[in-house]
């Protein structure tokens, strides 16, 4: 006798927008809005580095010591902002005064500006308490509104001061990374990615962006 299996809508979706699935390789429907402002957005929550004599001893203090910058993006070029990424540094309290001359903590996050845009990330390392944080996309790969684990703000790099006792808590990219983001405009979702730059532990470059304007489409990632 001849079986019949009824898959939930629900599985079937999930199964359609897989990275290897016809859905996502034919890019026949895709409408990409590529953006590459010039020069690259940078950012940096320091001004300079003051080389400062601290308790017997030289180190580089960030001016100011403590700041936050941000800088926001239009993904769709609608006049409306839909992303904010900041980037800040604050002068931490350290169990003597000698570790309190290099106590500075540095932080990247990412927001949606609306409640529905967001932020595809990572899931949280239970065995070592690794932080769930933005997923580092590589070129090419695929980013879907059904297969990423999606958040309205995540950090994307984070270096505490003292690293050494709190590795698990330290994260970040060399050099560039994608960045997946989910925008929601007229009641649909919308993939697209970011693409930084990493300059430093206290500042970024945001390099280009894009958006599939085609609801509901994958993108993958350096899509143009």
């Amino acid at each position: 006798m001849k079986r019949t299996f009824i898959l939930p809508l629900a599985l079937v979706l999930l199964y359609s927008c897989e990275p290897n699935s016809p859905t996502c390789k034919d890019s026949s429907t895709d409408n990409i809005l590529f953006t590459d402002p010039e020069p690259d957005l940078y950012t940096a929550s320091s001004d300079t580095s003051i080389l400062t004599y601290c308790h017997g001893d030289y180190f580089y203090f960030p001016s100011p010591e403590n700041s936050t910058a941000f800088v926001d993006i239009d993904l769709d070029q609608d006049l409306v902002n839909d992303f904010r990424l900041t980037v800040s540094h604050v002068h931490v309290s350290a169990p003597t005064p000698y570790a309190w001359c290099s106590s500075f903590n540095y932080s990247l996050k990412i927001t949606g500006l609306q409640p529905e845009n967001k932020v595809s990330g990572s899931i949280s390392n239970l065995t070592n308490n690794t932080p769930e944080h933005a997923w580092y996309f590589e070129s090419g790969n695929t980013i879907s509104v059904f297969t990423d684990n999606w958040k309205n703000e995540l950090y994307i790099k984070n270096y505490p001061w003292n690293s050494s006792s709190w590795p698990s808590m330290a994260f970040g990219f060399a050099g560039t990374t994608y960045i997946g983001v989910m925008l929601h405009k007229n009641g649909e979702n919308h993939c697209g990615w970011i693409l930084l730059e990493n300059t430093g532990a206290a500042s970024f470059k945001i390099k280009s962006y894009a958006v599939n304007q085609t609801p509901g489409r994958c993108i993958q990632a350096g899509q143009e």
